[in-house]
């Protein structure tokens, strides 16, 4: 098991992160290595305010070899020449004192040369089960399944959300990639990184402080009417 959230920003919110997965199947002309692996997938973490930030990116390590698309160590999601990679993600999702509402998957960097054949989408798929076994059964088979999918095309980035039907106690995510090229000579289709935003159903401060001003207000105009209905001001 690997644990995603040892340091900073995921116990904010009082999420754990766990089972981090990540595998390849991968054909090209001239096949790229190494293979994605857990060890050696970049994460970053962050949070605004309830929301909870995993940026994944450079699932490969620098590569040297005949056609250097996609494994020069910083463009590692992007291919060339008649490359074709498909790379799965997934991993678990407790929550702790507040649900989660919904998951966003927001892909960056995006860059396809269509007319070179380029081409490729994102899916993230989520199981909201009642423990996290459930939630992390082959094909979702104990759980409940929702897919979104992100069809690339070149631009700044694009996003999809999965909203649950009711508010989730533990969720396994998977994000499945494929980028693909017929004979992207110079240029690479791909995009640079991709996340998953997490929202969850705890209170902002100022919604306590709101709440306790209109029952504060409440219980003035209750007072209010009582001694109104005795004659006394």
């Amino acid at each position: 098991m690997t644990t995603l959230n040892t340091a900073g920003g995921c116990t904010s919110i009082d999420l754990t992160f766990s089972n981090l997965t990540v595998s390849a199947s991968n054909s090209a002309s001239t096949p790229d290595s190494p293979t994605p692996s857990a060890a050696g997938t970049y994460l970053a973490s962050t949070v605004s305010g309830n929301e909870d930030n995993l940026l994944f990116s450079t699932l490969r390590g620098t590569n040297t070899g005949p056609d250097g698309g996609n494994n020069d160590g910083t463009d590692n999601t992007k291919v060339n020449g008649t490359d074709r990679l498909s790379d799965t993600t997934s991993y678990a999702v407790a929550a702790g004192s507040a649900d989660l509402l919904n998951v966003e998957l927001i892909v960056s960097g995006i860059d396809i040369h269509a007319s070179a054949g380029g081409g490729g989408s994102v899916e993230i798929e989520t199981c909201v089960g009642s423990t996290l076994a459930n939630a992390m059964s082959a094909g979702c088979s104990a759980g409940t399944l929702q897919t979104q999918t992100i069809t690339l095309s070149t631009a700044s980035s694009l996003n999809t959300t999965i909203t649950f039907a009711s508010p989730a106690q533990f969720v396994g995510v998977t994000d499945v990639i494929a980028v693909a090229c017929n004979l992207c000579t110079t240029n690479e289709s791909g995009f640079l990184a991709w996340s998953n935003n997490f929202d969850d159903s705890s209170p902002e401060p100022s919604t306590f402080v709101l709440m306790g001003t209109a029952l504060a207000a409440v219980a003035f105009l209750a007072y209010r009417r009582r001694r109104t209905a005795l004659g006394v001001r």
